[in-house]
């Protein structure tokens, strides 16, 4: 229910943005990020690895973000969609 219970898109953003700073000192704005938003994970890392020459696998790609992204959640959760409580 990705999106009509949960609003996860920003969550994840923010992970994966973290991620990229933390490991490769690349910053990552939205407006850049806003392209991957309804694609699949495999066509964002694809595109991150050719942008910024990044040379790990997309699976280590998923485990650091995935580290990140289950400390925010385990922090705060994924907000609700507004209206939907």
């Amino acid at each position: 229910m990705d999106g009509v219970l949960v609003d996860s898109e920003y969550l994840h953003y923010e992970a994966n943005k973290e991620m990229m700073k933390i490991y490769y000192d690349i910053d990552i704005e939205y407006t850049y990020y806003k392209q991957f938003i309804g694609g699949t994970i495999d066509n964002m890392w694809n595109i991150i690895k050719r942008d910024f020459s990044i040379s790990d696998t997309k699976e280590e790609l998923n485990s650091k973000t995935d580290k990140i992204l289950f400390r925010m959640l385990n922090d705060s959760g994924y907000p609700a969609v507004a209206g939907v409580a």
